[in-house]
């Protein structure tokens, strides 16, 4: 059985940039994954999107890539990884026929505008 929980925040100002600057290293960890898994299918290397790997290149490379990594969770990258592990799972799926319902398409680059700010804490920490 899967249990969630909702629940309404009411964060101060301070609380609000913080949750804010979570979402905004979740989006910027996701579209950074996107754009490297795109350059090794370019490159025509085999790639690897499972969230394990996205997660190793990333330990890998964090320090030089965003020095500031350290100010947000790593639970906020964690998330973006999943995420779109799950999105190229959908795509790759459903092109190949695993799929049912409707072609997904190839994932989409988080907007800063345009996108719902979200992560999550998977770890009840």
């Amino acid at each position: 059985m899967l249990e969630a929980v909702k629940v309404a925040l009411d964060p101060t100002p301070r609380q609000e940039r913080l949750l804010e600057g979570h979402a905004g290293a979740a989006r910027f960890a996701y579209n950074l994954m996107l754009s490297h898994v795109r350059s090794q299918l370019a490159r025509g290397e085999k790639a690897d999107w499972s969230m394990y790997a996205m997660r190793r290149w990333w330990n890998e490379w964090k320090n030089e890539i965003a020095p500031w990594w350290a100010e947000y969770s790593k639970e906020a990258y964690n998330s973006a990884f999943e995420s779109l592990a799950a999105a190229l799972k959908n795509h790759f799926d459903s092109r190949t026929g695993r799929r049912k319902g409707r072609r997904m398409g190839w994932p989409r680059f988080k907007s800063k505008r345009r996108a719902t700010p979200r992560f999550a804490y998977t770890t009840g920490s």
